[in-house]
């Protein structure tokens, strides 16, 4: 929905969900294009997009110039694609996102035991700074 940059249409949807009480925000998989039409444009809580060190999915953006995009604002971001289909570890990737400003949550994908084990326990390492 958000990508279709139907801003009208989103903003009717943001403002049906913040008159229900609930926190409003975006989910975005192209930000490079999509982030400044965002950020001018909605006013929201949550914006999800792709984040990773890799650069993975953010087409030609790194993580500092999103980030800069977002401003002072105090939106929540949740990064997806963290580990960047496997490129990066675990550790790499959640100390360095949560590093970055604005940055509260991080989706991620687990297909054993052993990943979530590895994983959880990098991004509890990264929080625990």
């Amino acid at each position: 929905q958000t990508d279709r940059l139907n801003m009208k249409e989103n903003k009717a949807w943001l403002k049906r969900i913040e008159d229900e009480g609930y926190l409003a925000g975006v989910v975005t998989h192209n930000p490079a294009k999509t982030l400044p039409i965002i950020v001018k444009e909605l006013e929201v809580d949550v914006l999800m997009m792709p984040l990773n060190k890799a650069g993975y999915m953010m087409n030609g953006m790194e993580g500092d110039e999103l980030m800069d995009l977002v401003g002072e604002s105090d939106v929540k971001i949740i990064a997806m694609k963290p580990l960047a289909a496997g490129i990066i570890k675990p550790r790499e990737a959640m100390e360095y996102l949560f590093s970055l400003r604005n940055v509260s949550s991080v989706a991620v994908g687990i297909a054993s035991i052993e990943e979530a084990k590895e994983t959880f326990s990098a991004a509890i390492a990264a929080l625990s700074r």
